[in-house]
Protein backbone atom coordinates (compact mmCIF):
# COMPACT_ATOMS: atom_id res chain seq x y z
CA UNK A 1 0.00 0.00 0.00
CA UNK A 2 1.71 3.30 -0.95
CA UNK A 3 -1.18 5.57 0.63
CA UNK A 4 1.28 7.75 2.49
CA UNK A 5 3.47 8.84 0.33
CA UNK A 6 1.66 9.25 -3.02
CA UNK A 7 -2.12 9.10 -1.81
CA UNK A 8 -2.60 5.52 -4.04
CA UNK A 9 -3.42 1.92 -2.82
CA UNK A 10 -6.21 0.24 -1.12
CA UNK A 11 -8.37 1.30 1.80
CA UNK A 12 -10.66 -2.12 2.98
CA UNK A 13 -13.60 -0.60 5.47
CA UNK A 14 -15.76 -3.09 7.12
CA UNK A 15 -19.24 -1.50 8.18
CA UNK A 16 -22.10 -2.48 10.26
CA UNK A 17 -25.80 -1.73 8.06
CA UNK A 18 -26.94 1.39 10.29
CA UNK A 19 -23.52 3.11 8.94
CA UNK A 20 -24.10 2.86 5.78
CA UNK A 21 -27.12 5.38 6.13
CA UNK A 22 -25.67 7.36 9.08
CA UNK A 23 -22.25 8.03 9.24
CA UNK A 24 -20.76 6.48 6.56
CA UNK A 25 -21.92 8.20 3.05
CA UNK A 26 -20.45 11.90 4.19
CA UNK A 27 -16.96 9.95 5.00
CA UNK A 28 -16.55 8.20 1.76
CA UNK A 29 -17.88 11.96 -0.37
CA UNK A 30 -15.22 13.63 1.57
CA UNK A 31 -12.55 10.82 1.40
CA UNK A 32 -13.24 10.32 -2.08
CA UNK A 33 -12.66 13.89 -3.03
CA UNK A 34 -9.17 14.40 -1.07
CA UNK A 35 -8.15 10.94 -2.32
CA UNK A 36 -9.35 10.15 -5.43
CA UNK A 37 -6.66 7.45 -6.20
CA UNK A 38 -7.20 5.18 -3.55
CA UNK A 39 -9.29 2.39 -3.64
CA UNK A 40 -12.21 2.14 -1.29
CA UNK A 41 -13.06 -1.36 -0.40
CA UNK A 42 -16.42 -1.31 1.70
CA UNK A 43 -17.21 -4.43 3.28
CA UNK A 44 -20.52 -4.94 4.78
CA UNK A 45 -20.38 -7.12 7.68
CA UNK A 46 -21.20 -7.50 11.49
CA UNK A 47 -19.45 -6.92 14.10
CA UNK A 48 -18.48 -9.94 15.02
CA UNK A 49 -16.99 -10.43 11.67
CA UNK A 50 -15.13 -7.24 11.39
CA UNK A 51 -13.21 -7.90 14.92
CA UNK A 52 -11.93 -11.32 13.23
CA UNK A 53 -11.18 -9.89 9.65
CA UNK A 54 -9.58 -7.00 11.41
CA UNK A 55 -7.27 -8.76 13.80
CA UNK A 56 -6.41 -11.24 10.62
CA UNK A 57 -5.44 -8.07 8.83
CA UNK A 58 -7.86 -8.69 5.87
CA UNK A 59 -9.67 -5.16 6.75
CA UNK A 60 -7.91 -1.97 7.78
CA UNK A 61 -10.86 0.01 9.35
CA UNK A 62 -14.15 -0.76 10.82
CA UNK A 63 -17.26 0.57 12.22
CA UNK A 64 -18.85 -1.67 14.75
CA UNK A 65 -21.68 -0.77 16.89
CA UNK A 66 -21.06 -1.56 20.97
CA UNK A 67 -17.63 -3.24 20.49
CA UNK A 68 -16.15 -2.60 23.73
CA UNK A 69 -12.67 -3.08 24.74
CA UNK A 70 -10.68 -5.71 21.95
CA UNK A 71 -7.22 -6.98 22.88
CA UNK A 72 -5.58 -5.85 19.53
CA UNK A 73 -7.50 -3.14 18.31
CA UNK A 74 -7.85 0.39 19.04
CA UNK A 75 -11.45 1.79 19.33
CA UNK A 76 -12.94 5.41 18.73
CA UNK A 77 -16.02 6.58 19.85
CA UNK A 78 -17.43 8.11 15.80
CA UNK A 79 -21.39 8.68 17.11
CA UNK A 80 -24.02 7.61 19.67
CA UNK A 81 -27.88 7.55 19.08
CA UNK A 82 -30.67 6.51 21.12
CA UNK A 83 -32.19 2.68 21.18
CA UNK A 84 -35.97 1.89 20.07
CA UNK A 85 -38.90 -0.24 20.79
CA UNK A 86 -39.53 -1.62 16.86
CA UNK A 87 -43.24 -3.15 17.04
CA UNK A 88 -45.77 -4.49 14.64
CA UNK A 89 -48.38 -1.59 14.04
CA UNK A 90 -51.23 -3.36 15.80
CA UNK A 91 -49.47 -3.72 18.93
CA UNK A 92 -50.99 -2.51 22.29
CA UNK A 93 -47.74 -1.21 22.80
CA UNK A 94 -47.49 0.86 19.46
CA UNK A 95 -50.48 3.19 20.88
CA UNK A 96 -48.29 4.68 23.81
CA UNK A 97 -45.75 7.41 23.19
CA UNK A 98 -42.95 5.50 25.03
CA UNK A 99 -41.88 1.92 26.03
CA UNK A 100 -40.38 0.91 29.19
CA UNK A 101 -37.88 -2.31 28.91
CA UNK A 102 -40.48 -4.14 31.92
CA UNK A 103 -43.14 -3.57 29.16
CA UNK A 104 -41.40 -5.90 26.68
CA UNK A 105 -41.38 -8.61 29.53
CA UNK A 106 -42.48 -12.18 28.41
CA UNK A 107 -42.41 -10.57 24.73
CA UNK A 108 -41.76 -12.53 21.33
CA UNK A 109 -38.32 -10.65 20.52
CA UNK A 110 -36.42 -10.38 17.17
CA UNK A 111 -33.04 -9.88 17.75
CA UNK A 112 -28.99 -10.48 15.79
CA UNK A 113 -26.89 -13.37 16.14
CA UNK A 114 -25.15 -12.71 19.50
CA UNK A 115 -21.76 -14.60 17.88
CA UNK A 116 -22.23 -11.92 14.65
CA UNK A 117 -23.18 -8.93 17.06
CA UNK A 118 -22.07 -9.32 20.77
CA UNK A 119 -21.88 -6.11 21.80
CA UNK A 120 -25.09 -4.47 20.39
CA UNK A 121 -27.05 -7.85 21.83
CA UNK A 122 -25.69 -7.60 25.38
CA UNK A 123 -26.53 -3.68 24.84
CA UNK A 124 -29.77 -4.76 24.46
CA UNK A 125 -29.99 -7.46 27.33
CA UNK A 126 -28.83 -5.27 29.80
CA UNK A 127 -31.81 -3.06 29.74
CA UNK A 128 -33.87 -5.92 31.72
CA UNK A 129 -31.48 -6.45 34.25
CA UNK A 130 -32.69 -6.81 37.77
CA UNK A 131 -36.18 -7.07 36.45
CA UNK A 132 -38.51 -10.40 37.01
CA UNK A 133 -38.24 -11.95 33.24
CA UNK A 134 -36.53 -10.96 30.06
CA UNK A 135 -38.04 -11.14 26.68
CA UNK A 136 -38.27 -14.95 24.96
CA UNK A 137 -35.77 -14.07 21.71
CA UNK A 138 -37.64 -16.08 19.34
CA UNK A 139 -35.55 -15.06 15.85
CA UNK A 140 -32.34 -13.93 15.09
CA UNK A 141 -31.67 -12.68 12.07
CA UNK A 142 -28.05 -11.36 11.03
CA UNK A 143 -29.61 -7.62 8.69
CA UNK A 144 -31.20 -5.18 10.19
CA UNK A 145 -33.78 -4.74 7.41
CA UNK A 146 -34.60 -8.75 8.02
CA UNK A 147 -35.33 -8.57 11.50
CA UNK A 148 -37.48 -4.80 10.88
CA UNK A 149 -39.77 -7.30 8.05
CA UNK A 150 -40.13 -10.06 10.80
CA UNK A 151 -41.69 -7.60 12.90
CA UNK A 152 -43.68 -5.75 10.31
CA UNK A 153 -44.99 -9.28 10.22
CA UNK A 154 -46.02 -9.61 13.33
CA UNK A 155 -43.42 -12.34 14.58
CA UNK A 156 -42.29 -10.49 17.79
CA UNK A 157 -40.55 -7.13 18.80
CA UNK A 158 -37.23 -6.05 18.58
CA UNK A 159 -35.13 -2.97 20.02
CA UNK A 160 -32.84 -1.28 17.19
CA UNK A 161 -31.08 2.12 17.18
CA UNK A 162 -33.35 4.97 16.33
CA UNK A 163 -32.19 5.20 12.94
CA UNK A 164 -33.72 2.32 12.05
CA UNK A 165 -37.07 4.70 11.72
CA UNK A 166 -35.56 6.30 7.96
CA UNK A 167 -37.10 3.35 6.40
CA UNK A 168 -40.32 3.78 7.17
CA UNK A 169 -41.53 0.26 6.62
CA UNK A 170 -45.28 -0.24 6.40
CA UNK A 171 -46.74 -2.37 8.99
CA UNK A 172 -44.28 -1.61 12.14
CA UNK A 173 -43.60 1.66 14.62
CA UNK A 174 -40.87 2.65 16.48
CA UNK A 175 -41.47 3.97 20.07
CA UNK A 176 -38.39 6.07 22.23
CA UNK A 177 -37.58 4.06 25.27
CA UNK A 178 -37.94 4.89 28.82
CA UNK A 179 -35.08 6.41 30.40
CA UNK A 180 -33.32 7.24 26.89
CA UNK A 181 -31.07 4.29 26.81
CA UNK A 182 -28.17 4.78 23.89
CA UNK A 183 -26.20 2.82 21.47
CA UNK A 184 -22.98 3.75 19.98
CA UNK A 185 -20.79 3.24 17.15
CA UNK A 186 -16.98 2.74 17.25
CA UNK A 187 -14.39 2.81 14.46
CA UNK A 188 -11.67 0.14 15.01
CA UNK A 189 -8.56 -0.48 13.72
CA UNK A 190 -5.79 -2.69 14.15
CA UNK A 191 -1.66 -2.46 14.10
CA UNK A 192 -1.26 -1.30 10.86
CA UNK A 193 -0.66 2.25 10.22
CA UNK A 194 -1.12 4.45 7.20
CA UNK A 195 -1.95 8.09 6.83
CA UNK A 196 -4.72 7.03 4.57
CA UNK A 197 -6.24 5.06 7.58
CA UNK A 198 -5.66 8.32 10.05
CA UNK A 199 -7.27 10.48 7.43
CA UNK A 200 -10.57 8.16 6.82
CA UNK A 201 -11.05 8.41 10.94
CA UNK A 202 -10.89 12.21 10.51
CA UNK A 203 -13.70 12.49 7.94
CA UNK A 204 -15.67 10.00 10.41
CA UNK A 205 -15.14 12.15 13.35
CA UNK A 206 -16.97 15.38 12.31
CA UNK A 207 -20.35 13.56 11.62
CA UNK A 208 -20.29 12.44 15.69
CA UNK A 209 -23.60 13.60 17.30
CA UNK A 210 -23.92 12.82 20.87
CA UNK A 211 -26.99 12.97 23.15
CA UNK A 212 -28.15 13.58 26.57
Amino acid sequence: MRTSAGKSGKLRVGFVSSASYTTLPEAIRAFRKQWPRVELLLNPLTSGEQIEQLLDGVLDLGLLRDPGEIPGLKVDLVSTEDLVAVLPEAHPLALRESVRPADLQGEPMILFPYRLMPGFVARVLRLFDGLEAAPQVVQRAIHQETVLGLVAAGLGVSILPESVQRFQMPGLVCRPIAGNPQTALYAARGAKQALVIDQFMEYLRPHRKLHG
